[in-house]
């Protein structure tokens, strides 16, 4: 997997539920490596220090499946890359509209490509009974309070990407 935002950090812990393993998660912010872990990724790799496509095929070798959770350009075709020949490339982060993907390495490599658009009602019935069931855990990724009064500084923090999910309450 590609990203420990919220999502891929949502991701990991789905993907534990269902049995997938190994887990192994790139990432570059170190607090979201350790989270990944926590929560059940196997191995974390940084792609500043590690090339993602070497150290996730040293580590673990073929990839069937490869999910793409950050939803940048570069994070998309790293992804790609690590999917073995024959394997799927799930992009489940938002990409930017122009991001490119190589039809022929798709063929030639007889690669799958699928995207996801996780907004249907079945998709929500299936997230509450995770979150209902212990099967995912969402207090790590909080890592801010506010007042409601504080909103304006919570949404700064998000964007200069610090934090992860930052709870906000009317009164406190």
């Amino acid at each position: 997997m590609i990203g420990a935002g919220p999502i891929g950090l949502l991701l990991v812990q789905t993907l534990r539920v269902y049995g997938v393993a190994p887990i192994v998660v790139s990432e570059l912010i170190d607090d979201r490596r350790t989270l990944a872990l926590e929560v059940g990724a196997d191995q974390t790799t940084d792609p500043t220090n590690d090339d993602p496509q070497a150290a996730i095929s040293e580590s673990v070798g073929r990839v069937d499946a490869a999910i793409e959770a950050a939803g940048r350009r570069r994070t998309t075709q790293q992804a790609r890359k690590v999917t073995s020949r024959g394997g799927t490339t799930l992009v489940f982060g938002v990409p930017p509209e122009d991001a490119e993907l190589s039809a022929f390495d798709l063929f030639h490599d007889e690669r799958r490509l699928q995207g996801t658009y996780s907004l249907t009602p079945d998709s929500f019935v299936r997230a509450v009974a995770l979150l209902r069931h212990d099967g995912v855990v969402v207090d790590p990724l909080v890592t801010d309070e506010y007042r409601i009064e504080e909103l304006g500084r919570a949404f700064d923090r998000l964007a200069d990407g610090d934090g992860l999910k930052a709870m906000v309450y009317p009164q406190r």
